[in-house]
């Protein structure tokens, strides 16, 4: 994959890291060394993980959903 091909892919960083998992599973079942400790795959993932941080993800306010707190049913006040 080239760089610029991993500069705009949106593919999140738990998802590498399943799929970094499951390549060295399939290397290491016949006996190969997995790849993904080399030096060069470690210090792509570092760049990805620095260019595309994990988003916090925001809560929506529970009473937005729920409506007012005197709309509840008066033997729950």
């Amino acid at each position: 994959m080239c760089w610029e091909a991993i500069k705009h892919d949106r593919t999140a960083v738990n998802t590498l890291k399943r799929r970094q998992a499951a390549l060295v599973q399939w290397y290491i079942a016949p006996g190969f060394p997995g790849p993904t400790k080399r030096p060069m795959v470690t210090k792509v993932l570092k760049v990805i993980r620095e260019l595309h941080p994990q988003r916090e993800k925001q809560a929506t306010l529970l009473q937005s959903k729920i409506g007012k707190p005197s709309s509840a049913p008066h033997h729950i006040k």
